[in-house]
């Protein structure tokens, strides 16, 4: 398997694990949905900005700790994770 596909891959896997809202995709790109990080720590998912993220299916969360897996490429991929979510920035 290619380095992309075992990526995605995992991705598809933790996503099972992650649980049905703490991941989305919007437009093709991944991305997870962390709980809030620690105020001292550095390491905050697009610097700690908070969005708005509305699921496909109506539950709408906030998160101040976004983090970006990529963008998918792959048809493959893509079916088995098509967009269920829009970002409010």
């Amino acid at each position: 398997m290619c380095f992309t596909c075992d990526h995605w891959r995992k991705q598809h896997e933790w996503d099972k694990e992650r649980g049905e809202h703490n991941w989305a995709v919007v437009d093709g790109h991944h991305y997870v949905l962390e709980d809030p990080a620690p105020e001292e720590s550095p390491f905050k998912g697009y610097g700690g900005h908070k969005v708005i993220v509305k699921f496909f299916d109506g539950t709408v969360k906030e998160c101040s700790n976004l983090w970006h897996q990529g963008e998918i490429h792959n048809p493959y991929w893509k079916n088995l994770m098509p967009d269920n979510a829009e970002i409010e920035w």
